[in-house]
């Protein structure tokens, strides 16, 4: 007896990054492309029809049209620059938060660095709930950064590391413990040497006064 059946064959065309609509969030994706072929005994041997190109989310794995590659709505630009402000205003609560406890004076900083530095107006109850939940979760800014900094590109990861630079040295100095976790930030943020200490030259020269 002879088995004859069908089967995709699925190829990937093509790797990027995009906002996902299932996760609301910029994600990997993958271009990929399904033929369907005959089978005889399990092994592809002639199309039977068209190729059907669909995007793959890496994070949710859904697949979506081709069209949602299209380019970023101003909604969605909009979505993704927000995120990113969240994310810097964590990490900048973080390393504040590193030794258990922040100061009135970093509050009124971690505002002022944000209104500036990211164009984003936080309160004094977004600060202490999200100094709280660090201090609760003890999650080190090192691990939060490896894990946010995967989809920032270049700019925005030196972008991030001066905005923690600056709410490190909020309190007018920079602690032996705060420039060590600034340091461990390099790797973290995938920075070369350069482009760590131009970053930083680049904040102390933004400081505010």
């Amino acid at each position: 007896m002879i088995l004859i059946g069908t089967m995709n064959i699925t190829r990937t065309r093509a790797e990027g990054n995009f906002l996902c609509p299932k996760c609301g969030v910029n994600c990997d994706y993958r271009l990929r492309a399904a033929t369907p072929f005959l089978t005889i005994y399990f092994i592809p041997l002639i199309s039977i029809g068209g190729t059907e190109e669909f995007v793959q989310c890496g994070r949710c794995k859904n697949r979506f049209q081709k069209p949602v590659l299209a380019g970023a709505t101003r909604d969605a630009v909009v979505t993704m620059s927000d995120q990113f402000a969240d994310e810097v205003t964590r990490c900048m609560v973080l390393i504040v938060m590193e030794d258990g406890y922040i100061t009135p004076r970093e509050v009124d900083a971690l505002m002022e660095i944000s209104q500036r530095f990211l164009d984003r107006k936080v309160s004094r109850e977004e600060i202490a709930r999200l100094a709280s939940l660090a201090g609760q979760t003890q999650v080190r800014t090192a691990n939060y950064v490896r894990s946010m900094s995967k989809r920032w590109n270049l700019e925005q990861r030196r972008q991030a590391l001066q905005a923690m630079f600056l709410a490190a040295s909020s309190d007018g100095k920079l602690r032996d413990d705060r420039a060590s976790t600034l340091a461990e930030l390099q790797s973290s943020l995938q920075m070369n040497d350069i482009e760590f200490r131009e970053a930083i030259a680049d904040a102390v020269e933004r400081m505010p006064t």
